[in-house]
């Protein structure tokens, strides 16, 4: 039995639009779960109560951030399966703070506290040393290292990310300072 060409052309006709139509409700579905923006980390504040370098360079530290971390779309919720901090001071690392898993929904805001205490050694020039020890206010560097995933629709996408916060944290004593810690956004690393 032969093949009719205008009934193979006809077959073609549908096919093709059926695959159309297919891929605009894809488009359109992909397009109105997947995030339009991107989460917004900020640290909206931080304490230093103890920022004390002894005769031997050994930096003793006490300091409390508060991380937001903001979901501004619609739809999409935002699982975090590692999300660490790291404390640094003149190229130097402080230390390292992991956050347990949590979850920030659609249009919401989760704070994340972590607090770095504890000693390091430093290998800062002497120069550094003595402007540090006359220094009221310290540039710290907190870099963030996180694992999320957020469903859109059916498809689960996964994002290892870096960011780096730059704070200018003022030392308090006795639990005043005289300079107000201002709110730092973290960008891409």
């Amino acid at each position: 039995m032969a093949c009719n060409w205008k009934k193979c052309c006809c077959f073609c006709c549908i096919l093709m639009i059926v695959f159309i139509i297919a891929l605009s409700v894809a488009v359109i579905v992909v397009r109105e779960y997947s995030p339009k923006r991107g989460i917004k980390y900020e640290v909206t504040d931080a304490s230093l109560t103890q920022f004390n370098l002894t005769s031997d360079k050994i930096l003793k530290f006490n300091l409390a951030v508060t991380i937001n971390v903001e979901n501004p779309n619609k739809r999409s919720d935002f699982h975090y399966e590692k999300f660490e901090a790291v404390a640094s001071y003149k190229h130097d690392s402080l230390m390292s703070v992991s956050i347990d898993p949590f979850e920030v929904e659609h249009k919401d805001k989760h704070p994340v506290s972590a607090l770095f205490k504890g000693e390091q050694k430093m290998s800062l020039p002497n120069d550094e040393v003595s402007k540090m020890k006359t220094s009221t206010v310290y540039d710290i560097v907190l870099k963030l290292k996180v694992k999320h995933w957020a469903k859109y629709a059916t498809i689960k996408i996964q994002e290892n990310m870096k960011m780096a916060c730059n704070l200018k944290v003022p030392l308090n004593s006795n639990g005043k300072s005289a300079v107000k810690f201002e709110v730092a956004k973290c960008e891409k690393a």
